[in-house]
């Protein structure tokens, strides 16, 4: 199954929109509609390309996230063609580049973004510190995130699996057996 990202821009409205094609069948869902309201510049209308831009980002990043995590929710009718022990190890490499940056912004001793630093700061602390902070809260909450899933998905793979429920067929009685009960044959 393949898929696309398609971004409509009409002139009171815009939307993002998911087409997805398989078996030579493409199916289109809305993702994400929003206004796309003129402004108004001395003598003239124009688009808001800045907010547009915006919008785009949202419905990018919306169809991104939805797709970095389709593998791991596996929502129905959908089947995975990958042996069950490749998620948990998807989820673990996908940490590694968190890691990685939250590792830099924690421990680099410098501010990386220099306009931050003439910004106040409601917590009376410093713009190294507050990165530094950020980088911690990153690097925990990323983790956290991503190997809970994989966490669960890794137990049910070791766990035995479970007996099959039999179930009694319960077979209709036949026309001539209820005949028969009534005394008719």
């Amino acid at each position: 199954m393949s898929h696309y990202l398609a971004i409509d821009l009409g002139a009171e409205s815009g939307r993002a929109l998911l087409g997805s094609l398989s078996g030579g069948r493409l199916s289109v869902e809305e993702l994400h509609r929003f206004p796309n309201t003129p402004v108004r510049v001395p003598g003239a209308l124009y688009w808001d390309t800045l907010r547009l831009w915006h919008e785009i980002q949202h419905a990018s990043f919306l169809l991104a996230g939805l797709l970095f995590w389709w593998p791991v929710i596996q929502p129905w009718p959908s089947s995975s063609r990958s042996p069950g022990w490749s998620v948990p190890l998807y989820l673990f490499l996908a940490t590694l580049p968190c890691d990685a940056l939250s590792a830099f912004l924690t421990f680099c001793g410098r501010v990386i973004y220099p306009s931050y630093v003439s910004v106040s700061h409601p917590l009376h602390i410093s713009a190294l510190q507050d990165q530094e902070w950020a980088g911690v809260l990153m690097w925990v909450s990323v983790t956290f995130i991503y190997m809970l899933p994989a966490l669960v998905l890794t137990v049910r793979l070791l766990s035995p699996p479970k007996p099959k429920e039999t179930r009694a067929l319960r077979l209709r009685p036949s026309a001539t057996s209820r005949l028969a009960q009534r005394g008719g044959m």
